[in-house]
């Protein structure tokens, strides 16, 4: 690891910082490493929860303030006195110039191009839908609960959040875009799956179906058509979390 991101570094500081938000995503870092990699992990999920990527030239950076906060945060290590919000805008521009040359070359893609980096990146912006058993019930022995994956923790895993509540923290004006781009993709697969419409059609909040086996083996068999989306399938609540209960209630 250490070897890849000499190399990186002798390419230019976007590689570098391109280098520490992937390969190194789940390696330990000295504390200005780890930084570092903070500024490469902010533009991916920047990047993981823009819409219509294929449309766009560029990411924006963060406002002043944002990189005024991150550059107060900087741990003590050689050059932090010249550290400035230019600065920090500037190696932005550098890797988004960087991440878009390679997403342009690449066939597939953003999602193709995430993958290849570090295909946890390629989970950030997902809708799960998450399959559970539900014990407390033996008419109806199963649970989907939907989920949001928001981010990658610094431990490097995806976090989760209940769909309701994602769909209320991006509700305000300065997130409508993360909201159209988590919605537009529950939207096409609710028009194949009449479960995924009655999750996205419930007004509580928590966006948990219980269901019977037979509507369960319905549901599994239409996993396959949400090829393309930015959602997915898989068994078992989210990790972190002790027990369905918490999510099925």
């Amino acid at each position: 690891m250490a070897e890849a991101l000499r190399h990186a570094a002798t390419q230019s500081s976007a590689h570098l910082l391109l280098s520490l938000a992937t390969r190194a995503l789940a390696a330990s870092l000295p504390p200005a490493g780890a930084f570092w990699r903070e500024l490469g992990r902010r533009y991916f999920t920047r990047l993981c929860h823009t819409p219509e990527l294929a449309a766009l030239v560029s990411l924006a950076p963060p406002p002043d303030e944002e990189l005024a906060a991150f550059a107060e945060a900087a741990p003590p290590m050689p050059g932090a006195e010249y550290l400035r919000v230019e600065t920090l805008r500037t190696l932005w521009q550098e890797l988004d110039a960087l991440a878009f040359a390679e997403i342009r070359a690449t066939e597939g893609g953003a999602p193709a191009w995430l993958r290849a980096q570090n295909p946890l990146w390629n989970l950030v912006g997902r809708v799960t839908f998450h399959l559970a058993e539900n014990k407390r019930s033996p008419e109806k022995p199963f649970a989907f609960l939907a989920t949001y994956t928001h981010r990658i923790s610094e431990q490097a895993k995806p976090q989760y959040l209940p769909l309701g509540r994602a769909l209320q923290e991006y509700a305000g004006t300065r997130n409508r875009e993360t909201l159209l781009a988590l919605l537009a993709p529950v939207q096409r697969a609710a028009e194949k799956s009449a479960l995924v419409r009655e999750l996205v059609d419930r007004r509580s909040g928590r966006h948990v179906r219980r269901t019977g086996s037979c509507a369960t083996f319905r549901f599994l068999r239409r996993v396959a058509c949400w090829s393309g989306f930015p959602i997915g399938g898989r068994p078992g609540v989210p990790r972190g979390r002790r027990s369905a209960s918490r999510w099925v209630g």
